[in-house]
Formats: structure tokens, C-alpha cells, sequence
């Protein structure tokens, strides 16, 4: 009498087992995933810190190749001071005006406004006096009350002549200011150098008669 394994079809029971050994492919490859991952992982790993070691300064690696993050932290502390023009500095910029005359803004800043540049020095002094171009008073000193004149009589000579720019004369390009200015200065320059010298001679007189 037949059975039924007698009657068990070859192509069937070959595709069977086929797809039993698929399914048991498919566990083992599943179990092994994660230890493939993880390989990949520390490739990515090893192979960063060889490029690390490769093209890192000195002292940005620990031995192990890992990023020593002492390496960034700041080596020396810096206080930045908010410096600003006040009323101490504009007397300070008056007396170096009186004391010392219009052009030495170097020596200015060393004993006067100490950490102030030249070149602000200058602006401020421009804005003091109200004139852009302070080569027409080279040399010459101002008190307190002369500076303020001046920077009175400049405003209602930029009032006049439409030169008055930012708080100060500035000359245009036909050179208005140039024609006026230049022979005052010079003429204020002039008068300045004369009593300077009749004060120095009237104190020679001075001595000689004592």
C-alpha cells in the first residue's frame, strides 16, 4: 500500500529546503549585524584618530589619540575696559592744548590721556576746536577760553560759508576754507610768536636791571 511520502513531490520538497536554508542564512546574518556594525563603528573610530594624530598641533592629542580638551581653554584672560570720551578726558585734551600745543598728541597720550591714540587724540582735538584741518594751527597752544572762542568763531564761519560738517569746518573743493583760514592762522601764528618774544625780552630786561 502507498504512502504519502511515496507520493511527495521532488520539486517541492527542493524548495522547501531551500527556503529553510534562506530562513537560516537570514538568523545567522542578523545575529552577526551587530558585531559587523560595531567593527565598522571602531574603523571610523581608529581611522579618525589616525588623521588626528597626522595633522594635530602639539599637545591637542592624549597619547591614546583621543582630544584633550584642556588644549582649548583659554591660556591668559583678557579684560577688555570700555573706554569712552568723558569730561575728565576733555579737560585732560584742554590742558595738554594749553600746556603743550596742537600737533603733539603723542606726548599728549603718554602724560595726559594715557591710553588714548595719537590719531583719536587728533579727532578729539578737531572737534575741540571745531576745525578738520588742524595743520593751521600747528604748533600754536590754547587755553581753555581761547579753544572755546575759537570753536565759536569756526561755527558761524561754517554757518557763513556752508563748510560746517559733523561738528567741525570742514573745506570743500573749491577750497573755501583755504583762503580764509590759512592767512588767519598765520597771522594768529604770527601774533603769538611775537608776544612770546616780547615776554621773553621784557624778562631779559628784567634780569639786567635787577
Amino acid at each position: 500500500m502507498a504512502t504519502d511520502a511515496d507520493h511527495t513531490d521532488p520539486a517541492a520538497a527542493a524548495e522547501a529546503a531551500a527556503t529553510k536554508h534562506h530562513k537560516e542564512e537570514a538568523l545567522v546574518d542578523q545575529q552577526q549585524q551587530p558585531r559587523h556594525t560595531e567593527d565598522r563603528q571602531q574603523q571610523h573610530i581608529e581611522y579618525a584618530m589616525h588623521m588626528r594624530r597626522l595633522f594635530s598641533p602639539p599637545g591637542m592629542l592624549h597619547p591614546d589619540g583621543s582630544i584633550n580638551q584642556e588644549f582649548f581653554r583659554p591660556k591668559k584672560v583678557v579684560t577688555i575696559t570700555d573706554k569712552r570720551w568723558g569730561d575728565p578726558e576733555r579737560e585732560a585734551l584742554y590742558s595738554g592744548l594749553a600746556e603743550l600745543g596742537v600737533g603733539r598728541w603723542r606726548e599728549m597720550g603718554q602724560r595726559m590721556l594715557q591710553g588714548w591714540d595719537d590719531h583719536s587724540i587728533r579727532i578729539k582735538a578737531a572737534k575741540l576746536l571745531g576745525c578738520q584741518n588742524l595743520s593751521w594751527y600747528h604748533g600754536r597752544r590754547f587755553s581753555r577760553a581761547e579753544a572755546e572762542a575759537e570753536l565759536e568763531r569756526n561755527k558761524q564761519l561754517g554757518a557763513v560759508t556752508g563748510c560746517w560738517k559733523h561738528g567741525m569746518l570742514v573745506d570743500d573743493d573749491a577750497g573755501t576754507l583755504r583762503h580764509i583760514c590759512r592767512p588767519a592762522a598765520a597771522a594768529a601764528a604770527a601774533a603769538a610768536a611775537a608776544a612770546g618774544a616780547a615776554a621773553g625780552a621784557a624778562g631779559v630786561a628784567a634780569a639786567r636791571a635787577y
